[in-house]
Parts: structure tokens; sequence; C-alpha cells
């Protein structure tokens, strides 16, 4: 059986909801480890396991393994795989507590700022929390704001990386939380992080919308799923997998009715509908999905071809892995959403 047959699987095993049908063709026991392996390289591992499980188990270990002795085996690696999750699962669980925090202090201060992409799309768009693990929290602040919010994360104990403060054209500044060590927050004032691409996308909090809640702001769906699809168009060397599995769930609603005429002013005021576009149409054609599909046709965007390299291409994260081991050892939108 080829690679082929594996990344089948995997764009079928990486729906968080299960939802997907599974491939006509068989795998050999030795490529569940080829195809968890991929899994974690691609951000899904939540999903694959959770959804191999349930087929070894629950199922018919038949649907999955040319041989289905080896059903007790896959059974262990999935078992090693999940224990392997547990110190990941607890980094994103540390950090949402620590981020809450300090939201709370922010909005106190009465600035805006919110969180966005990871924890968010965690929180909101997934069944469970470890579905969807993040390395980092992200901050979207208005840039009048930003200032101020360092003055807070500072008040907070939370120290900018490299000792001060940098133009955003830089990248987002990061802030390290001086008593838990590797907990980090990235500010940022354009979610377009590429200098060259700044200047003519601006994923910025004026040209979002926003929903006030009593204690944070939250990202309206379609300022989510603008978010998203630029990450996996422009932005997406890791985890891209998973960056269009969240692109489905906002495509199914998981956040809430996704309104395309406000979808599509969203991206033409931020200059991001080839981004959309693109994120749409990876997501409808890699993963088979209709929501995301309807979305798009009903846009009326100008398309271009998408970015296919940076979800088809070769998996380099895990190609690198395996070549180093060796073949022994490889396994205006301010304020409140409008009605």
């Amino acid at each position: 059986m080829t690679d082929l047959a594996v990344c089948r699987w995997l764009l079928r095993l990486c729906d968080p909801e299960g939802a997907a049908a599974m491939p006509d063709v068989r795998l050999a026991g030795d490529e569940v480890g080829r195809l968890i392996q991929l899994a974690r390289a691609q951000g899904v591992a939540g999903a694959v396991l959770r959804n191999l499980r349930r087929i070894v188990e629950q199922q018919d270990a038949s649907l999955l393994l040319a041989d289905p002795r080896d059903a007790a085996a896959t059974a262990v690696a999935v078992q090693f795989a999940e224990q392997a999750r547990l110190p990941e699962l607890a980094h994103s669980m540390l950090l949402r507590v620590l981020s809450r925090s300090a939201l709370r202090w922010q909005r106190r201060a009465g600035l805006e700022a919110a969180v966005v992409k990871g924890e968010d799309f965690a929180d909101r768009l997934y069944p469970s929390a470890d579905l969807r693990t993040f390395r980092n929290v992200d901050l979207l602040v208005r840039s009048v704001d930003a200032d101020l919010l360092g003055d807070v994360l500072d008040a907070q104990g939370w120290r900018c990386a490299g000792g001060g403060r940098r133009s955003e054209q830089d990248g987002p500044l990061r802030w390290e939380n001086s008593e838990r060590r590797g907990m980090h927050l990235d500010v940022h004032r354009n979610l377009v992080r590429c200098p060259t691409l700044q200047c003519r996308a601006a994923l910025t909090w004026d040209n979002l919308l926003w929903d006030e809640a009593e204690d944070r702001w939250a990202a309206s769906p379609e300022s989510m799923l603008a978010i998203a699809c630029g990450q996996a168009a422009v932005d997406a060397r890791v985890d891209r997998l998973r960056r269009l599995c969240d692109i489905r769930q906002l495509c199914r609603g998981r956040a809430g009715e996704i309104r395309v005429p406000t979808l599509r002013e969203i991206a033409v005021r931020s200059n991001a509908a080839a981004a959309v576009a693109a994120g749409l149409e990876m997501t409808a054609r890699l993963l088979q999905d209709d929501d995301s599909r309807e979305i798009l046709s009903k846009l009326g965007l100008p398309q271009s071809a998408p970015p296919w390299r940076l979800v088809l291409s070769p998996l380099p994260e895990a190609e690198q892995a395996a070549s180093a081991r060796g073949p022994a050892n490889a396994d205006g939108g301010r304020g409140k959403r409008a009605a």
C-alpha cells in the first residue's frame, strides 16, 4: 500500500465529529504508525486518534485494516499516542487559564483586544478541548490600545521577549509569563504576518467584526472564517490540515451562522478576498466538504489558483523527521456584530 492510502485515511479521520465517510482501501499494521505520525505533524492527532479508537474498539477493525489480526497492535499504538499527547494537552490548559486572567485585566482597563486563532477556535468550534490544542495564545489588539495592553501585561507578570517592543512589521510581539516559562502570548495588530503582504491585506481589529460578551470580546463567525482562511492560504507552513479543519467547522456553523454578505464585506475591506476564496476552495476540495463549497459559490469572489503547494506538497516536517531518523527508526468593524 502506498502513502496515498495513508493520506486518504488521514483526510477522513481528521474530522473531529467523525462524520466523514471511510475510504475503500485498507491499511497494513505498520501503516497505522505512519498515519499517526502524519496526524501529529498536521495538528489533527486528537481527532484521528479518537476516530481510530472508535473504529477498532466499537466498530469493525476490518473497515480500517487489511489484516484484522492487527487490531490489538493498533489499539496499543493509539493508546501510546494518546499518552504522548498529555503534555501538549496540559500546556494548552494552563495557557487557557493564564490568558483568561490577562484578559480580565485588559477588560477592566477598557482596552479592545481579543483572543483569536488557536484558543478561540478550540473553545468555539470543537466538541471537546482535547481535539484542538495550541502552543501559544494569540491576541489581536486595536492599534491605539497596543501600548496600553503592553502595560497591562507587564503589570500581570508577562515580559516582552527580547526586552523591548518592536514594530508590528517585525511580527507579533511575544510575551512570556515570568512565572511559567514556555507560556507565550503573541500580541498582533495585524494577523497578516508577512511584511510584504501587510501593505495589501490587513486583518486588523477595525476590519473585523466583534461580539461583546460580559467579560470579553469575541470575533464574529465571519471574522473567524476570514482569519482561518488567511492562515490556511498564506501562513500555513505547519499544522496545515488543522487549519482546513478549522474552516470546515466554521462552515458547519459551529460558532454560529455564516452570513455570506457579511463575510464578503470583511474579505473585501481587508483585501483578503483571494485568501478567503483559496481557503474555502482548499477545504471543499481536499476535505470534500459541501458546506465550504456552498459558501464559496455564494460569495462570488474572484478566484485564482489556490496555493496547493502549501497543503499538497510532501509533508516537510514529517518527511524531514523520518529522513533524519533513518529507515530503521522511521515510524471598519469596530464594536458589536452587525445585525
